[in-house]
């Protein structure tokens, strides 16, 4: 079960899946530049999936894991308000598809 200490330690990120972002949770990181990711679910955030990905495919976020979670209990109404535009953040080379 995870506790609401727990949860508020999820770090916000964005997560590039090919040509799409999507809002997850950092959990944990491994070697070899990856990271435990949890994917979660909207409008219930508690449902998901967890997954590794490389460190280059995240945007740590300026938030909150509870806002976070109250974006996809939303649908992910007002997250213009707090997300950055992802493709802002990310150098050309991915942006263009260079890089994984």
């Amino acid at each position: 079960m995870v506790s609401s200490d727990d949860v508020e330690e999820m770090k916000p990120v964005m997560v590039r899946f090919n040509d799409f972002w999507q809002l997850a949770f950092e959990i944990d990181r491994i070697e070899g530049g990856h990271t435990v990711i949890y994917l979660p679910g909207a409008p219930n955030p508690w449902s998901g999936w967890v997954c590794v990905v490389a460190e280059d495919r995240l945007i740590p976020l300026k938030l909150t894991a509870s806002s976070a979670a109250m974006l996809m209990r939303r649908f992910g109404k007002g997250s213009k308000a707090v997300l950055p535009n992802p493709l802002c953040s990310v150098p050309d080379a991915v942006r263009q598809g260079e890089m994984r």
